[in-house]
C-alpha cells in the first residue's frame, strides 16, 4: 500500500448495500468517474476509524493533488470542530 491509493474495503457480515446519499457537507469530498471511480460517490471523514489490513481491496484510485488538498481540509474540519472562522482555500487553512 501507498499514500494516496483510495481501495476498496469489504465491511463486516452482514455485508450489506447501503444507500448512497450525498449530502454536500464540508466533511464530504464527492468522487466522479473522472477520478477513476467507477460511478458518483462520497468520501465522509465524519467517521474515520482504523481498517483491517485483512478487509483492504484492491486499489479504486489514485485522487488527484487538489483532491488531496479537500482532503485534508474536510479533516481539519472534523478534527477542529470549533474553530469557527476558519477559511479553507486552495492554498491552505487561512486563520482570519
Amino acid at each position: 500500500m501507498e499514500r494516496g491509493e483510495i481501495r476498496w474495503y469489504t465491511l463486516r457480515l452482514p455485508d450489506k448495500r447501503r444507500p448512497g446519499t450525498i449530502r454536500g457537507l464540508t466533511t464530504e469530498i464527492v468522487l466522479t468517474v473522472d477520478d477513476g471511480v467507477p460511478a458518483a460517490c462520497a468520501l465522509n471523514f465524519d467517521h474515520v476509524s482504523l481498517a483491517q489490513r485483512s478487509r483492504i481491496g484492491p486499489v479504486l484510485c489514485y485522487p488527484s493533488e487538489t483532491r488531496w488538498t479537500e482532503m485534508r481540509d474536510a479533516l481539519i474540519i472534523v478534527r477542529f470542530p470549533k474553530v469557527k472562522r476558519l477559511r479553507l482555500r486552495k492554498t491552505g487553512a487561512v486563520q482570519e
